[in-house]
């Protein structure tokens, strides 16, 4: 067989180049994909909002308000969850410690009232809803109490919103006592040291019903035995005001913390990872 030789005067022949295109229809096709998927895996990671609550107090500037708070230096404490909000206004939980201190400390209610709401505007989904409101119809009750005998008003009238005071005050405290108890046994259950009839841990996450509340305020005395001798093993970035936000709800009643476990902290207020704490 032969073989012709190239002719020298003809072009060499180009070699062949296939180029992709990239369909319209596939490209909507993958961003609409794109579109129903990512929020899917978004929200398979979103925490609650304890967790992001935890995660806030454990930033450097909250925790050094919180040692000021613990040393009686409110004024200081306060300027620095304002520039812990000046720095990132998201940061829930600086509202959440200021209004505390607004409203028990400084006795400024109505900024203690902005506080408790922005709190809740940043953390809607918060467990400790019924409390915070209940505190902010304390709070702006307080403020018109002091309106009143600044106008001053007839002591009758005073003495009628001190007593729904002291009262809103008192339901207050029930529905803590009761949360804390709840959590208590939901914990228990998951270390496995419940008791048969207990309550199950799901409801330990979730505010008390009324009729859970009127069998608190019924059976307090019971209770009050039972809480005498509940325990708080110390975490890294514990405080004491801190425990006692977490279990009464009230960062001042920190001291009450210290006297009932004098025997481990003497005077001291600085607390060791581990520790095994008594709550009053």
């Amino acid at each position: 067989m032969q073989i012709k030789a190239r002719n020298p005067e003809l072009p060499a022949a180009k070699p062949a180049v296939i180029t992709a295109h990239r369909s319209p229809c596939i490209s909507r096709a993958a961003r609409a994909c794109a579109v129903l998927v990512f929020p899917v895996l978004l929200g398979g990671c979103t925490k609650d909002a304890a967790w992001w609550d935890e995660q806030e107090r454990n930033r450097p500037l909250l925790q050094r308000a919180a040692g000021q708070a613990d040393q009686g230096d409110v004024g200081s404490a306060v300027r620095l969850y304002l520039q812990a909000i000046d720095n990132s206004p998201g940061t829930a939980r600086a509202h959440l410690e200021l209004a505390l201190l607004y409203h028990d400390q400084v006795k400024d209610y109505v900024k203690a009232v902005y506080h408790y709401e922005r709190y809740l505007e940043l953390r809607p989904d918060t467990e400790k809803r019924e409390m915070i409101d209940n505190r902010v119809r304390l709070a702006k009750q307080s403020f018109a109490g002091s309106l009143l005998q600044g106008k001053g008003a007839s002591a009758v009238r005073i003495a009628d919103l001190e007593k729904e005071n002291t009262e809103l005050l008192q339901r207050v405290e029930d529905l803590e006592r009761e949360l804390r108890r709840l959590r208590a046994r939901g914990a228990a259950m998951i270390s496995g040291d419940e008791l048969p009839g207990a309550t199950p841990a799901s409801e330990a996450s979730r505010p008390p019903p009324e009729e859970v509340v009127r069998e608190a305020q019924a059976g307090a005395d019971t209770r009050a035995d039972e809480l005498a001798v509940r325990t708080y093993r110390v975490g890294g970035g514990d405080t004491l005001s801190g425990i006692a936000l977490k279990v009464y709800g009230d960062r001042s009643r920190w001291r009450e913390i210290q006297k009932a476990n004098e025997a481990i902290l003497g005077e001291s207020s600085r607390l060791q990872v581990g520790q095994v704490l008594v709550i009053p």
